[in-house]
C-alpha cells in the first residue's frame, strides 16, 4: 500500500510539469542498482548504487 501511495504521489507531482520531467525522472530510476546483502551477523543491507551502462563519461 505505501508503495501504490508514493508512486501515485510522484506522478501526481510530475503530471503538471510535463513529459520531460517524467521523462528524467524514469531515466534517474532506471540508472539506480539495487542489491541485498548479508553482513557477518546477518542483517541484510541495501545498497544503492549507479548501475554502469547508463553513467555518461
Amino acid at each position: 500500500m505505501f508503495v501504490f501511495e508514493l508512486g501515485k504521489g510522484i506522478m501526481n507531482g510530475l503530471k503538471p510539469r510535463g513529459r520531460k520531467a517524467w521523462d528524467l525522472f524514469l531515466s534517474c530510476l532506471s540508472s539506480l542498482r539495487a542489491g541485498i546483502s548479508f553482513d557477518f551477523a546477518e542483517i541484510p543491507m541495501l545498497p544503492l548504487g549507479r548501475s554502469e551502462k547508463n553513467e555518461k563519461n
